[in-house]
């Protein structure tokens, strides 16, 4: 970047504009749930501590208030033993969750650290309750959540809610436009093989519409490094089964299979899908605009990498402004600088040092570039 002269050249801007969107979603993202989070005051649960297991996540958000109710009543004994009791609940069921996963969601390490917090709460609170205790409370559920729960997200199968009516909501975004474009048909199709399952033409259509998004799907993951093997492999077989019970079918359509179809794709994309999450090729937004798909739940790196978008939509839109390209350095530089700031501080488990040479390639590029 700091070889840049005005005005800048379109093969740079687009450039720039793919290993930004590939360099957050494939090198940021590992610093998620890594780096020391954010304590909300009050002390309330949002959406940004979704582990996305129905049970967990409900138990989670009492847990939250639970502790913001004894901090603001620390002379109540019997909200003290409901913490306590509460807590231990939950770690029972989360621990038989994960315990059955294995060594996937890193069962072991997880049992200790509630084992070790628990002491604490069980022996080092008494009423009154300090601050100190409930400050420390309230940051270890905190960090808890996102650095140690999120490990086990999307590995264990959960049961999910067959939507109703029967179509593609939010809760089944996996932040690839064309996958979750593709997804929506899939739920249509079926919901209208309910109300009319006599139509042919209907269900071949909807078989063709899962043929092509499978093919596509798995064209995209088989070519990922980051999404295992084996993951691919039952990914595959998954497909192929759905397919054998659709392509036996004939019409009418039995509410038999409608019903199955509707379970098949709700748990498929919650407990199959989502595995693919951050770890293949990201599409380029055009126009170049920031969206909640980016977000590495660290507010200060989010809104910087909003700017960023912004900056290099800016600079395409403007090719010849020499102003507009050091600021771009400027920037990026700045964000740079801070961000490998947070994440060296974490080490090996954020990528440190490859994190930075990363950074240090682009930024060769970025001071290279010239108008136009």
């Amino acid at each position: 970047m700091r070889g840049l002269s005005t005005p800048v050249s379109q093969k740079w801007i687009d450039f720039a504009k793919y290993w930004l969107t590939q360099h957050i979603h494939n090198t940021d993202f590992r610093y998620k749930d890594k780096m020391p989070h954010h304590v909300a005051d009050p002390y309330v649960w949002d959406e940004s501590y979704q582990v996305y297991h129905t049970r967990l996540d409900d138990e989670h958000v009492i847990l939250f208030n639970l502790m913001q109710e004894l901090g603001e009543n620390p002379d109540d004994v019997d909200l003290l033993n409901k913490n306590r009791d509460v807590y231990r609940d939950h770690f029972d069921y989360e621990e038989k969750q994960f315990m059955a996963c294995g060594e996937p969601c890193d069962a072991d390490a997880h049992k200790k650290k509630h084992d070790i917090f628990f002491k604490t709460l069980t022996w080092g609170a008494v009423v009154p309750i300090t601050e100190e205790i409930t400050e420390f409370v309230k940051n270890w559920l905190a960090q808890h959540i996102k650095n140690t729960d999120f490990d086990y997200r999307g590995k264990m199968p959960e049961i999910f809610a067959v939507p109703e009516p029967y179509k593609w909501d939010r809760s089944f975004a996996v932040f690839y436009p064309d996958m979750d474009n593709e997804h929506k048909p899939l739920f249509t199709c079926v919901a209208d093989l309910e109300k009319t399952p006599e139509d042919a033409t209907l269900l071949a259509s909807c078989l063709k519409s899962y043929v092509d998004h499978f093919v596509h799907e798995q064209k995209l993951f088989l070519e990922s490094s980051t999404y295992a093997d084996v993951d691919k492999y039952q990914h595959i077989n998954k497909h192929n089964a759905f397919l054998a019970t659709m392509r036996g079918l004939s019409t009418p359509v039995s509410q038999k299979w409608i019903d199955f179809a509707k379970y098949w794709l709700t748990q498929h994309i919650h407990n199959t899908d989502f595995r693919y999450k951050d770890k293949m090729p990201h599409h380029v937004a055009d126009p170049y605009v920031w969206d909640e798909s980016y977000q590495v739940y660290h507010t200060r790196l989010d809104d910087e990498h909003v700017i960023l978008f912004n900056l290099m939509q800016e600079l395409g839109e403007n090719p010849d402004d020499v102003d507009l390209l050091n600021k771009n350095r400027d920037v990026y530089r700045d964000h740079f600088d801070y961000e490998e700031k947070q994440f060296m501080a974490c080490g090996e488990p954020c990528d440190a040092d490859a994190h930075k040479k990363k950074h240090d390639i682009f930024f060769k590029t970025l001071t290279w570039v010239t108008n136009p």
